[in-house]
């Protein structure tokens, strides 16, 4: 069956109307079949009152993918669907659809393709809001690795090449924040009494590699000085603490939860639609540096300079700073661009020009990826770059390492 998946949800937005969105998921394994090569998919929204329009484009990679569009006044809207085999329109569809916060309505679209029609199926419902704190990043396809380099900011790393596609399936939340100390300390006090160990207790953010310890007092700084395992077992105690699924296991039964020592856990250990707190993978996390479907393809999180959105050497005086201080990005997300460089999940490995669905990283890799850059970050702010990537071994200290949390949706 072809099937279209049109799903509304409330929607945290600062607006003078109530909005919600809807969820597009598309499933081309009918018209593949019948011999086309379905490769792109266009949506034309209309406002019956407003006459508002809204056009979005979205490849598409594989046989099934999910889009979303956000910020739909409610009303009745007019949807057009088009379907292209590259510049070529191949069928169109239309029908309207109800959008009313917390509400659920449903409708249907015909295609009409050139060999003859197929029914779709259209339906939405509410979602409901990302937590307070947190920005909701719909699943889509993008462009990973440096799509974009002046030459202005010191050196472009081979790491960061090719780029290739990469499809994200499952809508997932992100920290609008680096995750800062009073927090950390928060959750730490608390796993401790739970039966949780860490290798370190966690710094203050971080001053001049010079320094041996933070010398800092401020604990809304980010939480720096920690490792690998660390990161991971304070998620599993933060969702623990707040009665959310656990995310981290140390068996592939997933009975056994992540709670001390030192495990390199593997991909099939992670209960990966638990809703529980996580690092993001690294694909999540430049998806979303990228500022997911709302991307204009800037070089640092938020532009295409360093100075208003991020705290590098050249302009944070080599100290860490508050988080959220600087700009924040397209997806309403801070500190992107250094302060504290952030633990990803994923294990190391290069890239090639394969594309890829929901990657999780290099399994039998001993290192992991840190994305962001820092307050330290050198040549003129090049590990500050959304797409540079720094590998370091699990067990890795430094004052200038914090992390970020997401979840899945």
């Amino acid at each position: 069956m072809f099937l279209i998946l049109l799903v509304g949800a409330g929607c945290s937005l600062v607006t003078e109307v109530p909005s919600g969105s809807i969820k597009v998921g598309i499933d081309l394994s009918k018209p593949r079949s019948l011999g086309y090569s379905i490769n792109k998919i266009t949506l034309e929204l209309k406002h019956e009152k407003s006459g508002e329009t809204i056009e979005r484009e979205f490849s598409i990679v594989n046989t099934s993918a999910n889009f979303q569009i956000r910020g739909l006044r409610v009303g009745q809207w007019q949807i057009k669907v088009k379907l292209y085999e590259d510049t070529q329109e191949v069928g169109a569809g239309m029908t309207t659809v109800s959008i009313e916060k917390d509400a659920i309505a449903s409708a249907s679209i015909t295609i009409t393709l050139y060999t003859g029609s197929l029914n779709l199926d259209v339906d939405w419902e509410n979602q409901g809001d990302p937590p307070e704190g947190f920005t909701l990043v719909n699943p889509s396809t993008f462009t990973m690795g440096r799509t974009k380099w002046s030459g202005q900011y010191g050196i472009a790393y081979d790491n960061e090449l090719p780029t290739h596609l990469v499809e994200l399936t499952k809508p997932y939340i992100i920290a609008k924040y680096e995750v800062s100390y009073a927090k950390w300390k928060e959750v730490y006090d608390w796993a401790i009494v739970h039966g949780y160990d860490f290798s370190n207790a966690g710094w203050k953010g971080g001053q001049s590699f010079l320094e041996t310890q933070s010398p800092l007092t401020d604990d809304t700084h980010p939480v720096t000085h920690i490792n690998w395992y660390d990161a991971v077992k304070w998620c599993n105690a933060y969702s623990e603490m707040t009665n959310k699924p656990l995310v981290y296991f140390v068996d592939t039964a997933r009975s056994i939860p992540y709670r001390t020592g030192q495990v390199n856990l593997v991909a099939e250990n992670i209960a990966w639609e638990a809703k529980g707190y996580r690092l993001l993978t690294e694909a999540e996390w430049e998806n979303a540096a990228k500022g997911g479907a709302s991307t204009h393809n800037y070089e640092f999180a938020g532009g295409d300079s360093y100075a208003d959105y991020g705290w590098v050497c050249y302009n944070a005086d080599d100290i860490s700073h508050s988080v959220g201080l600087k700009l924040p990005n397209e997806l309403d997300l801070y500190d992107m661009t250094g302060n504290a460089r952030e633990w990803c999940w994923d294990g190391y490995g290069l890239y090639s020009t394969d594309s890829l669905v929901d990657p999780k990283g290099n399994d039998s890799s001993q290192e992991r990826l840190t994305k962001g850059g820092s307050y330290h970050s050198w040549d003129f702010g090049t590990a500050g770059r959304v797409a540079s990537r720094a590998p370091l071994a699990a067990d890795a200290l430094a004052k200038e390492i914090g992390f970020r949390i997401g979840a899945t949706f």
